[in-house]
C-alpha cells in the first residue's frame, strides 16, 4: 500500500484480509446451522459473504478448514464467557449451556459432522488435533482456576476431569437433540440449595473465605443475597 493510502486512513491489505476472513466465518455459521454440513456449498457461504469463491479457498483449504475454524473459534467465545461471567459450576454449567443453543441448528449440525469425520480417518485426524485435544487443555485449564478460587483441591487429575467435562458434553448434546423435554425442568425452580460436599467444605474457615471472596467479586449489599446469608451462617 502506498504511502498516501494510508495517510488518508484506507485499509491495509492485512486488514482487508482479516475483513474477509471474518466475513467468511459468520457466513459460515449462518449458511452451516440453516443447511447442515453436507448441504452447505461455499458458493453459498461465498455469496453469503459477499466474496468471490476464490476468497474462499485463499482462507481456507477446504469446507472442512472452514467448520473446524468456526468450531475452534465459537467454543473460545464461550469459554472465554465461562471463565470471566461464572461464580461457580453451577453457573458455569448454565453459561456454557445457553451459549452452544444462541443459534438454532448448531446442535444437529456438531453431530452431523461428528458423524462425517467419524467416517473420514483424515478429519477425524484434524477434529482430534485441532480441536478435542486443544478444547480438553483449556477445560483443564478452567478447572484448575476455579479450584483455585474456591481454594479446593480438584477430587481428581485435572486431566481426568477435562475428559470427563467432554463426555458429559457431547452427552448432553446428543440427548438436548433427540430427547429435550427431558433436559429441562417442568416447573419453574425457586431456589437451589447447596449440599455439603468435598467440593466445598463447610466449616467455620470455609465460610469465612467464602464471605471474603464473595465481598471481593460481587457487587451490592451482600447480606441481601439468599445464598451469602446461606453459607454465611
Amino acid at each position: 500500500m502506498s504511502t498516501r493510502a494510508k495517510e488518508v486512513g484506507q485499509p491495509t491489505q492485512a486488514q482487508r484480509r482479516a475483513t474477509t476472513r471474518r466475513r467468511l466465518i459468520d457466513a459460515a455459521l449462518d449458511v452451516f446451522s440453516r443447511n447442515g454440513f453436507h448441504a452447505a456449498s461455499l458458493d453459498e457461504i461465498a455469496a453469503s459473504a459477499g466474496v468471490s469463491k476464490g476468497a474462499v479457498y485463499y482462507n481456507f483449504t477446504s469446507k472442512e478448514d472452514l467448520f473446524l475454524t468456526l468450531l475452534e473459534e465459537r467454543f473460545q467465545r464461550i469459554l472465554d464467557n465461562v471463565r470471566a461471567n461464572s461464580e461457580g459450576a453451577q453457573s458455569a454449567a448454565h453459561l456454557f449451556i445457553t451459549a452452544i443453543e444462541d443459534v438454532p441448528g448448531w446442535l444437529p449440525l456438531y453431530l452431523e459432522f461428528l458423524a462425517y469425520a467419524a467416517r473420514t480417518p483424515r478429519v477425524a485426524e484434524d477434529y482430534a488435533r485441532r480441536f478435542v485435544r486443544d478444547s480438553r487443555r483449556q477445560v483443564a485449564d478452567t478447572l484448575q482456576q476455579f479450584a483455585a478460587e474456591l481454594d479446593t483441591a480438584l477430587p481428581a487429575p485435572v486431566a481426568e476431569l477435562a475428559v470427563a467435562v467432554d463426555a458429559i458434553v457431547l452427552g448432553f448434546t446428543i440427548s438436548r437433540v433427540f430427547d429435550p423435554d427431558t433436559q429441562r425442568s417442568l416447573y419453574p425452580v425457586p431456589e437451589v440449595r447447596l449440599l455439603p460436599g468435598r467440593e466445598f467444605p463447610m466449616d467455620e474457615d470455609a465460610r469465612a473465605k467464602f464471605r471474603a471472596r464473595w465481598r471481593e467479586k460481587m457487587e451490592g449489599d451482600p447480606t441481601k443475597v439468599r445464598l451469602y446469608k446461606d453459607i454465611g451462617t
